[in-house]
């Protein structure tokens, strides 16, 4: 018999704990699994992450994992054919 024992979840960012609940929505926890959601990253986003799970054998601590924020333009704009300026000349 196979029995699973619930685990509580929680992070760390650059080594701090980490509440993604003041951040308008945007980052969550998955309930029961635990896994770190990001709706819409930010800069400040940035950084090494890192998991705990907790039940009551112990903890698991995950590697760490360093989250790059990579498109800093919105999809909006790119749509509108408003493309960043990055050599001096619009790009088309």
């Amino acid at each position: 018999m196979t029995t699973f024992l619930l685990a509580s979840y929680s992070w760390r960012m650059d080594g701090k704990p980490y509440d993604p609940s003041g951040n308008a929505g945007r980052v969550a926890i998955q309930p029961g699994v635990g896994t770190l959601i990001f709706a819409n990253p930010l800069e400040r986003d940035e950084g090494f992450y890192q998991c705990n799970a907790t039940n009551i054998m112990g903890t698991a601590i995950s590697i760490k994992s360093y989250m790059r924020v990579a498109c800093k333009y919105s999809v909006a704009n790119l749509v509108r054919n408003e493309w960043p300026d990055v050599d001096g000349g619009q790009m088309h």
